[in-house]
């Protein structure tokens, strides 16, 4: 076994004390001069890894943004590990060996940090991770990641149907359906006893496919009764999906499963079952991990990983629906639509190559009061914002800051947030207290533009399961806190804004204007200018 970090030093990892008894390194050692070579020989080994041979949780929500890396070299020719977290397996001249990787927050193998943040950020509520006993280890807290994971990708494709494909049946019987087979009627009949044998194509949800898909699930089954019962709970098509593929099917033998993972290698293409490809992969995965899979040659590499930076999103979105009033709007990635062709333009959408509103911004939270977005935070597992906050060597990620303040002029918000980790205090008496840093984005000290950095501090939780998670809601109590005092004040700011709108138009119809021309002016619709003017009226 091999243990790493994630965005954390390559080279440091793998020169820790308990990476000594390693197989895959030793041998690494042997062959090579330095350490330099040494990590550049395992870096290689992990980087040409691509994303077909393993199954990483968010990367279809980040990729857009961020290629899938596990490894990056750094400007001084350093290797860095990236934003996943689980487990590699790495086969190499009929010999295994086992990478995991945790979080750099996690200060031991029970990986508390890791299980807390996955179970809020899925929403698991019936507490599936938190209750893994340290003493189980890594196998069971993967098991679960793997059987969360299927079950969710069962249940968003089987809202779309169950996968059905065309297969053809071979029969010979008096119930004749489809093309005759003449040869093999002749073998099969050689005297007429009424029956005839035939072959009939049927598009049905009896197929290879869904048979490797059940064995995959029932295996999970039998590792993990009580949590997937949880989870068939809290995803309940999927229930309804497995009793529907038992009643035609029964779960492949480990010498079947292997021959499925060999027949079912090839991509869903189709779009109506696009959503049952991630399930394909998954379910050979599964039954890989479990070693129900043929033996390849030479060096492969295949695993399940979690994009920290979509989970660390998910946690952030899923504490302030918990702990903020339902009067305002939360929502995750809600989309903005940017770059809309002028209509006065000569050319058109077609030519521009481009459909009103189809580049959009997505900010990971907005937090809105009647479609009105009081605040924008966008969520940073990096280490950079986790270095500004504890005020480390850092400075707040140039490209980050645009993104930020895109989102707020988008949105025509004066308030944006960043929300990040932090591990060093700066006070050692504040430790476990919430701790802001605030920024201008105007020289002036516009207080009508402001982007705080909304730290959440990680370090310094000792004991169990459950003491951790006690304090850490006591922290997202206080980080929900300092949100809420943000959103009142946008909200003061604003009321005192349409107060001078409401006195200026009222003004300007006492002198006369039209309530067209003021709405106009002052960028208002008509209606909300006639309500302002008739409440004056019964006022005076």
């Amino acid at each position: 076994m091999i243990y790493l970090k994630d965005y954390s030093k390559l080279e440091e990892c793998i020169s820790e004390e308990i990476n000594k008894e390693s197989s895959l390194l030793q041998s690494i050692y042997k062959e090579t001069g330095d350490s330099e070579e040494r990590v550049d020989r395992f870096a290689k080994l992990i980087d040409g890894v691509s994303q077909s041979d393993i199954l990483v949780l968010g990367e279809n929500d980040c990729a857009a943004r961020e290629p899938f890396k596990i490894v990056t070299q750094g400007n001084k020719g350093e290797y860095w590990t990236q934003q996943y977290i689980g487990l590699l397996q790495i086969t190499s001249d009929g010999t295994k060996e086992e990478v995991f990787i945790r979080s750099r927050f996690d200060v031991n193998e029970s990986c508390e940090f890791s299980k807390y943040i996955l179970n809020k950020a899925l929403g698991l509520k019936a507490n599936i991770l938190q209750n893994v006993e340290p003493s189980v280890g890594r196998g069971e807290i993967l098991d679960l990641i793997l059987a969360i994971i299927f079950t969710m990708q069962i249940a968003r494709a089987y809202r779309k149907g169950i996968y059905r494909r065309y297969r053809t049946y071979e029969n010979n019987d008096s119930k004749l359906k489809g093309r005759i087979d003449v040869a093999r009627h002749i073998r099969l009949n050689p005297i007429f006893n009424g029956n005839i044998a035939y072959s009939s194509r049927e598009y049905t949800a009896d197929n290879d496919m869904n048979r490797m898909i059940l064995t995959a699930y029932t295996s999970l089954q039998k590792r993990q009764p009580g949590r997937m019962r949880e989870l068939e709970k809290k995803y309940a098509p999927v229930k309804d999906f497995i009793s529907q593929l038992k009643n035609i099917m029964q779960p492949a033998s480990r010498q079947e499963a292997r021959k499925l993972v060999q027949k079912e290698r090839k991509k869903i293409t189709h779009a109506v079952y696009s959503d049952w490809e991630s399930v394909r992969k998954t379910a050979i995965l599964i039954l890989k991990y479990m070693g129900i899979a043929p033996e390849d040659d030479g060096t492969n590499v295949n695993g399940i990983l979690i994009n920290m930076n979509y989970i660390w999103e998910r946690y952030l979105v899923q504490i302030v629906k918990e702990k903020i009033e339902n009067k305002y709007q939360i929502e995750g990635k809600k989309s903005f639509g940017i770059f809309f062709p002028n209509d006065q333009s000569n050319e058109s959408p077609r030519e521009l190559k481009l459909q009103p509103g189809e580049l959009k911004l997505q900010p990971d939270l907005v937090i809105s009061d009647k479609d009105e977005p009081l605040l924008i935070i966008d969520a940073k597992y990096k280490n950079e914002w986790e270095n500004v906050a504890s005020d480390k060597l850092g400075k707040p990620d140039r490209e980050d800051c645009f993104q930020i303040m895109s989102y707020m002029y988008r949105a025509k918000c004066k308030f944006g947030g960043i929300f990040c980790p932090q591990t060093k205090v700066r006070d050692e008496s504040d430790n476990g207290k919430m701790s802001l840093k605030e920024y201008f984005i105007f020289e002036k000290r516009d207080e009508k533009a402001i982007v705080t950095l909304f730290s959440l501090q990680i370090n310094g939780v000792q004991g169990s399961s459950k003491e951790f998670a006690e304090e850490m809601k006591k922290r997202e109590d206080a980080l929900c806190g300092e949100i809420r005092k943000k959103i009142k004040t946008h909200e003061e700011l604003r009321n005192q804004e349409m107060k001078k709108i409401k006195d200026m138009a009222v003004f300007m119809n006492t002198n006369g204007m039209e309530v067209k021309k003021i709405a106009y002016y002052l960028n208002v619709n008509a209606p909300m200018i006639q309500e302002w003017i008739d409440e004056s009226s019964i006022v005076q």
